[in-house]
């Protein structure tokens, strides 16, 4: 069997190369009672991720017998783990197609017959196939000889599992707000202008793919929309994080807060709905990212199901996907009705090149400047479109959740420990997914191309820092945004 897999990502091969471990990811509810049992086995060297769930093991031990029967007992199974570019990865013998359009799921299942199972996104034609029974290089070698395949790729998610320990709708009640202090990141983008001169035209919504939002905080409750919003993580039915999955909720605030009596937060894109899409789960040290499959549904579902105008994400990707790639696509052109949807992405806080997604010539990415409008030492590149304020920007957080983080003023401090400071890449995009939701809520009929040229206009954008030696492009992309210029900059050249 080879001990790698590769899979085409536009003119390039991307290799997997398998490791000396596996995975064996256990029953929820078994889980407890085997870890003990697998504890008391002989000379096992595993680890458990996060505790709990999920455990790596030697390829060497799984001959074992003992440890093989435990596992055929227990009905668990034992998954190969690849290596691509330092990050571990499985694939559960499942499979990405992407088909000819005269190929239904039905038509699928009747070929594979019983023993694989397969999915569709929505009624496009991506399907994924799963096999308890067959490897994937066989299930590879089969499909590869259909006339109807354009595309394939393993399907691949991170190694990680978590399971969460408490939910964050169980915490202790609506905190009692506090008038915020000023913010000066919105004193200076003019955030008072662009709010008071953009009208509230059109009902507009904003997909933030992440790892939840507390819809509780008081600043939120009114803003998430709960028919649209779910979770795409296995076996969770709604999409409310754990109380120290944070990142989702402090995207929200910047996104669409919305604050009573002015006492609180006020999001960019005040006014708008947030459809929260759980697309990861753990904290800042045990992300998983779900599967590729997965992923791919989700950009469907926002642009197509729950019909979504703006789509936020504060992340990369470790990896490249082709069909992947021809989703975003797909979704950004033909969204909205054809009239293009808008993807946002932070650029990444890696201080390297931008990742994919991120990278996609279709989306809208955004690195992340300081209070001078110096460039942050984070991810640039020739894909950045714009940049925007990444420190210390102020937003909603869970209440005892992320303490650390909460914002310390007049020494009352258990008072906010429902705001807090945010910074990097990840706080910069959601200022410009606000911004994009605002200006479609003037004016619905933007089409994808007409924000891109308002985004990118000299005229709605701060200049460089003229004392950053290395001035360029891929720090900055076009220029900073500034709220106030790009509301004079529409209403006067870009609203008819």
């Amino acid at each position: 069997m080879p001990d790698f897999i590769h899979h085409n990502f536009k003119d390039r091969s991307i290799i997997f190369k398998k490791s000396n471990e596996s995975q064996i990811i256990l029953d929820k509810d078994l889980e407890n009672e085997i870890i003990e049992d697998l504890k008391s086995l002989p000379e096992l060297p595993f680890y458990i991720i996060d505790n709990k769930s999920t455990f790596n093991v030697r390829n060497s031990y799984l001959k074992n017998s003992l440890i093989e029967n435990y596992l055929i007992e227990n009905k668990l199974k034992a998954y190969d783990i690849y290596e691509y570019e330092g990050r571990k990865y499985i694939h559960k013998n499942e499979l990405i197609i992407e088909t000819s359009t005269n190929i239904t799921l039905e038509d699928l299942q009747n070929k594979l017959g019983l023993l694989y199972t397969v999915e569709q996104v929505l009624n496009k034609p991506i399907f994924c196939i799963h096999s308890e029974f067959s490897s994937i290089d066989d299930l590879i070698e089969m499909v590869e000889s259909w006339n109807f395949i354009i595309k394939l790729e393993p399907n691949w998610c991170s190694t990680s599992k978590y399971y969460r320990n408490k939910i964050s709708a169980r915490l202790s009640n609506y905190v009692e707000q506090y008038p915020l202090p000023l913010n000066k990141i919105y004193e200076k983008l003019g955030f008072n202008y662009f709010n008071e001169n953009l009208k509230l035209n059109h009902p507009i919504s904003i997909c933030i793919m992440d790892n939840g939002v507390y819809k509780y905080h008081k600043d939120l409750e009114a803003v998430i929309d709960d028919t649209n919003s779910k979770s795409f993580i296995s076996g969770e039915l709604y999409q409310t994080p754990n109380i120290k999955e944070y990142h989702g909720t402090w995207c929200a605030g910047i996104l669409s807060a919305n604050s009573v009596n002015n006492m609180g937060h006020k999001g960019v894109g005040i006014g708008t709905k947030l459809v929260s899409y759980r697309i990861v789960a753990g904290s800042d040290k045990h992300n998983i990212q779900l599967s590729n499959f997965d992923l791919i549904n989700a950009f469907y579902s926002a642009a197509y199901q729950s019909n979504c105008d703006v789509i936020n994400c504060s992340w990369t990707l470790d990896y490249e996907s082709d069909i992947l790639y021809d989703a975003l696509s797909n979704v950004s052109e033909k969204g909205r009705n054809g009239l293009g949807l808008p993807i946002i992405f932070s650029a990444g806080n890696y201080d390297k090149e931008i990742k994919f997604p991120a990278n996609h010539p279709n989306v809208i990415t955004i690195s992340a400047v300081d209070k001078l409008n110096i460039p942050l030492n984070f991810s640039f590149g020739s894909n950045v479109s714009i940049a925007a304020p990444g420190i210390n920007v102020i937003t909603t957080d869970i209440p005892d959740g992320a303490g650390e983080h909460y914002i310390p003023i007049r020494g009352i401090n258990d008072k906010y420990k429902n705001y807090t400071y945010f910074n990097g890449t990840s706080a910069a995009a959601p200022i410009v997914s606000g911004c994009i939701a605002r200006l479609l809520k003037h004016n619905n009929t933007l089409s994808l191309k007409r924000i891109k040229d308002i985004l990118k206009d000299k005229k709605s954008l701060d200049d460089f820092n003229p004392e950053f030696i290395n001035t360029s492009n891929e720090h900055y992309g076009a220029g900073i945004l500034n709220l106030k210029k790009i509301t004079k900059n529409f209403l006067e050249n870009y609203e008819v």
